[in-house]
């Protein structure tokens, strides 16, 4: 990734340090993995340069957007946002897209659309995901993961709760019926399920595998998918 943005013409500096920070430089943005006591955080810290971590800063790039479509989940957040946003591109929607792994047919883990909508995916470590006001929620799964942030399993679903509530009335909250924990959330907007196994609005009515494909119905409509794993039919 490092050489990847050199080679668009960016500066990498490694390893950090104070200096690196330019005079002119007006905004100064962090990952959440770099430590408040890094050289460089201090630095910004002392010159008064207003910083954002990444969540914060994706937020108020987010919120440009009408259609804020954030995909969540313990598992399968990455696959499910790369899907969403290669479904939208081959539609001629023209999304604007940030997911957390490089996708194979953009070279990139982002795209800057020209449309008014925006698709991300949402992690839930440090509660980030509260930083963004999406439209539309789409939640793979919740298990317990990130404890040395949430103290349980509970907290980690109170925490998503209050995350689909930002959506409002006119949100829409999408959620897997087959994970009891997901199934339990809901939000005051539209809700629409999905489910291999459960009784869903979007529901699987049987998978077949032949010849490296899985092909699988909802209702009438048959899709094929060139990716192994069941998994991969409920993203």
């Amino acid at each position: 990734m490092t050489a990847d943005l050199r080679n668009e013409g960016l500066t990498v500096f490694v390893p950090q340090a104070a200096e690196h920070i330019p005079p002119e430089c007006d905004l100064f943005i962090f990952s959440d993995a770099v430590p408040a006591d890094s050289p460089e955080r201090v630095a910004a810290k002392e010159r008064n340069l207003p910083s954002y971590s990444y969540f914060e800063a994706l937020g108020f790039f987010f919120e440009q957007y009408k259609i804020r479509v954030a995909i969540s989940g313990t598992h399968g957040k990455t696959t499910t946002s790369a899907m969403v946003a290669l479904t939208l591109i081959e539609a001629g929607l023209d999304p604007t897209v940030v997911v957390g792994s490089k996708i194979t047919q953009l070279n990139s883990n982002a795209r800057l659309g020209k449309s008014n909508i925006m698709v991300v995916e949402a992690c839930e470590h440090q509660a980030h995901m509260l930083q963004l006001k999406p439209t539309h929620v789409i939640v793979t799964n919740i298990e317990e993961d990130h404890l040395d942030y949430y103290n349980d399993l509970d907290h980690i679903v109170m925490t998503f709760q209050r995350y689909i509530n930002s959506l409002g009335s006119e949100g829409v909250f999408i959620k897997n019926n087959d994970d009891s924990e997901s199934a339990e959330l809901g939000c005051d907007g539209k809700v629409v399920t999905f489910g291999i196994e459960s009784a869903a609005d979007v529901k699987v009515g049987k998978i077949e595998t032949a010849q490296g494909k899985q092909h699988f119905w909802v209702g009438q409509q048959e899709f094929t998918l060139r990716v192994p794993g069941k998994f991969n039919v409920a993203n």
